[in-house]
């Protein structure tokens, strides 16, 4: 649609005014540099000639404010304009070659985002409707009997525990005369105080061993590969779950282990298939955490209208 004078004239007011955020910075930096010798020359000529402690660190001040202020204004005057020129450059199309590599790693991280999600949405759709997701080959992990896997992914993982710690104590002798042994053993007990601080807060139950691994996940169990060592969660030890796909999360409770954290773009797909085995298939269109996944699976269960038919053509 052709635009009008009038549509574009609030664009055109708009310049004056982006400029206004690095001008008047720059203008007003002499301005406050005269107006500060102004203030503090009459001031430093007429001190008295033993002047008290609060008196000389108030001309002090004055007179950094006075080189300080000017320099802060031009500082930022410096870097309003720079980043108006930027924005300028951006908006007629040209970007620096790390601008368009960020452009294009967000535009990968978005699509692939967008491919995970809607594996997650199949995947629901499948065990809705009774059958199962796309299974897949795994010939590092031996499989149970009659078990499927179907992801074979990179992940965030964590564990939630807490640990025994030994409280550190420090054994020192002072001798020679009573100041100095007073001294002494105040720094000690200080620096006992703050080592026993530190191993409480690290002996607290907390979220602990953060890392990326691989996970494998099956309708039976997840299987977690951590610096070599592969670990085996089975969904039938599952005390609680609280899946979060909307924030691409999902943590596990079982009965003979600490709690699980899984957390990244695959961790929709997780969450389907955890919580079909902990609750059932319905579940998938029950649960609260789920609704964005039912949402997708009913979406795709429509049937297609005329009229959407013929704008699709």
């Amino acid at each position: 649609m052709r635009q009008t004078p009038q549509d574009q004239a609030p664009r055109a007011g708009t310049r004056p005014r982006r400029h206004l955020r690095w001008l008047l910075p720059l203008l007003g930096a002499p301005v406050l540099f005269v107006v500060m010798i102004a203030v503090v020359e009459p001031i430093s000529t007429g001190a008295p000639e033993d002047p008290s402690l609060p008196y000389a660190l108030g001309v002090l001040t004055l007179i950094a404010v006075t080189f300080l202020a000017p320099l802060a204004l031009l500082v930022t005057a410096v870097v309003q304009a720079a980043r108006l020129k930027r924005e300028a450059r951006r908006r007629a199309g040209r970007f620096t070659r790390w601008e368009l590599a960020e452009q294009e790693r967000r535009a990968q991280a978005e699509a692939s985002a967008a491919a995970t999600w809607h594996q997650a949405v199949g995947a629901a759709r499948a065990i809705v409707h009774g059958g199962r997701p796309p299974a897949l080959t795994v010939w590092d992990v031996v499989p149970w009997h009659d078990e499927s896997f179907h992801a074979d992914v990179p992940i965030g993982y964590a564990r939630y525990y807490g640990t025994a710690v030994q409280v550190p104590q420090t054994v020192a002798a002072y001798a020679g005369r009573p100041a100095f042994v007073a001294a002494g053993l105040a720094t000690t007990a200080l620096l006992d105080a703050g080592a026993r601080a530190a191993a409480l807060r690290q002996a607290v139950a907390q979220w602990r061993e953060h890392q990326s691994v691989r996970l494998v996940v099956s309708d039976r169990r997840l299987v977690v590969q951590r610096h070599g060592e592969w670990l085996s969660f089975d969904h039938g030890g599952l005390t609680a779950v609280y899946p979060d796909p909307d924030r691409r999360g999902i943590v596990c409770q079982y009965r003979d282990c600490a709690p699980v954290m899984l957390w990244g773009e695959h961790a929709p797909l997780v969450a389907v298939v955890v919580v079909a085995a902990a609750y059932g298939p319905q579940a998938l269109l029950q649960h609260p955490a789920m609704a964005s996944i039912a949402h997708g699976v009913r979406a795709s269960d429509l049937p297609t209208s005329p009229t959407s038919r013929s704008l699709e053509t």
